[in-house]
């Protein structure tokens, strides 16, 4: 069975911490077995610099529930180089929890940390090959839909295709129906039959000049469409637009661009699903693409899908992780959802990265 997403870190200003911990402790007293609880303070504890609290949150913890994973795991990532642990001292803890594997034999499975992370570390730093060796290596000590779909990403920016397809393949086995997983399988396999098809069109040889100047006048006929369509949503005629972006389209389906127009178009039709469908089919063509993230993210708040809208936010936050306006908008999503303390650690990230708005908001807010 695969295991859930790798747990999100929390942090914020020390009023809210201080909300926080007022409730997750008010909550132990009702029910002092509550595991959930001492995570969030080994979170806390960890975003705060406090080790002797999230000591004693392990602890506490672990008298209630001795052979616990989840405390365990929690405790272990907030030993990651990057958050002012190291390797060493992650190995020396997962050492100690192996020694009772005997009595849970997920703890076996805590040594995938550190490989993972290094892997993380190294496709960050455009290292993939490397990458792919690591979450191999965490893969063979224990199994994690997420890392799959890690491994396959670094596949993808090797233009290893195949593997990428079977590691999103293997992600989806143990999270079905996944959206994000689905979304970057939909993406490779675009990308696999493009080239698939571009190799088909190149190999047939005596046929190739003939097919460069086709090729060639269908992409003056697919500018004229795009001008005309572009011309057409300026003065405001969008039905007419949508029917010009509708043949760019279907000329040329692995292009971004005319199907992020038609969504505008869609937009101002009041038409959000029609938008919305043409928005994700723009990211799973060119993920990188910002401006489609921020309105799937639109359209997913004003429907109060505010999941989906994090969600969204966080693919741009994994692309980008110091960029203060998707941290400004997931923390008024974050606001909305009651998630208060969330809510106030990315406004003020975003105001700390120069992000203007943030900063008005957050110095009324505080």
């Amino acid at each position: 069975m695969g295991h859930s997403e790798r747990p999100t870190r929390v942090s914020g200003n020390g009023t809210f911490f201080f909300l926080s911990l007022s409730d997750v402790q008010e909550a132990l007293k009702k029910n002092v077995k509550l595991d959930v609880c001492y995570a969030i303070l080994v979170e806390i504890a960890s975003a705060t610099a406090n080790d002797e609290m999230k000591r004693k949150a392990l602890a506490e913890a672990l008298k209630n529930h001795p052979y616990a994973y989840r405390m365990r795991y929690v405790y272990v990532m907030t030993l990651i180089p990057r958050l002012g642990g190291s390797y060493e001292i992650m190995k020396e803890f997962i050492d100690c929890c192996v020694k009772d594997t005997l009595f849970n034999p997920r703890f076996a499975g805590l040594a995938s940390a550190i490989p993972a992370d290094k892997g993380h570390v190294y496709s960050y730093l455009g290292k993939y090959n490397e990458a792919v060796t690591m979450f191999t290596e965490a893969l063979s000590i224990s199994i994690w839909h997420s890392t799959y779909a890690d491994r396959g990403d670094a596949y993808l920016h090797m233009h290893d295709y195949s593997n990428a397809l079977s590691d999103y393949r293997l992600a989806l086995e143990l999270s079905p129906n996944n959206p994000d997983y689905l979304r970057r399988k939909t993406y490779a396999s675009a990308i696999q039959e493009a080239q698939t098809h571009e190799r088909s069109r190149r190999s047939n040889a005596q046929h190739e000049q003939a097919t460069e100047l086709s090729l060639i006048t269908e992409r003056k006929r697919i500018n004229q469409h795009m001008e005309q369509g572009n011309s057409s949503m300026r003065a405001g005629h969008f039905e007419e637009a949508v029917s010009e972006f509708n043949e760019v389209v279907r000329l040329v389906p692995y292009e971004f661009l005319p199907y992020y127009d038609r969504a505008t178009c869609y937009i101002q039709l009041q038409n959000e699903e029609a938008a919305l469908q043409d928005l994700l089919r723009v990211i799973e063509l060119k993920p990188d693409y910002m401006n489609a993230h921020y309105r799937i993210t639109s359209i997913y708040a004003n429907r109060g899908q505010f999941d989906d809208a994090l969600i969204s936010l966080n693919r741009i936050l994994s692309m980008e992780a110091n960029n203060g306006e998707a941290l400004y908008h997931r923390a008024r999503i974050f606001e909305r959802k009651g998630s208060n303390v969330e809510a106030l650690q990315d406004m003020q990230q975003a105001c700390d990265l120069g992000y203007e708005k943030a900063c008005r908001y957050y110095n009324q807010v505080k």
